[in-house]
């Protein structure tokens, strides 16, 4: 196939339009899955969006920790999670009504405790597996607390 301006052209078009359509069915997916299980879709979005957004990011920083590129897999994991936990969302709240639900003042306070504490590691000697505990277990209150 020639690599011509407007092969690129459709071949860009023809991604975008895709993209599109994807993300129209998975928003419609999560809205019907969501009314299955009885919750809301803002609270189904924010359980799953996230790992399946982040899942190819952590294949691509697995094949290149394979390949011995050891600072581009951490770069690509903390760069992803910078951008899914601080552009996304203040794009969402700018763009959309927005009224704080307990479930997201939990995630707001449960965020922060997260960050602090591993701040707080890195400080003080550095981060053990342990340590990581304590995130997951955060992660489960705020769970706990979203579906009650």
């Amino acid at each position: 196939m020639p690599n011509n301006l407007q092969v690129i052209l459709v071949q860009l078009l023809l991604g975008l339009i895709l993209l599109l359509a994807g993300a129209k069915g998975f928003i419609n997916g999560v809205e019907e899955a969501a009314q299955i299980l009885g919750i809301s879709a803002l609270m189904l979005s924010l359980l799953i969006i996230p790992i399946a957004t982040e899942l190819p990011e952590k294949v691509n920083s697995i094949l290149w920790i394979r390949k011995g590129k050891d600072t581009l897999a951490f770069g690509n994991i903390t760069g992803a999670m910078v951008f899914q936990g601080t552009l996304l969302p203040a794009i969402g709240v700018m763009c959309t009504p927005w009224i704080a639900r307990k479930e997201m003042v939990a995630g707001i306070l449960i965020t922060i405790i997260a960050a602090l504490w591993m701040r707080y590691l890195t400080m003080t000697g550095g981060i053990r597996v342990w340590h990581l505990v304590v995130n997951g277990l955060l992660y489960v209150s705020y769970f706990v607390i979203a579906l009650s």
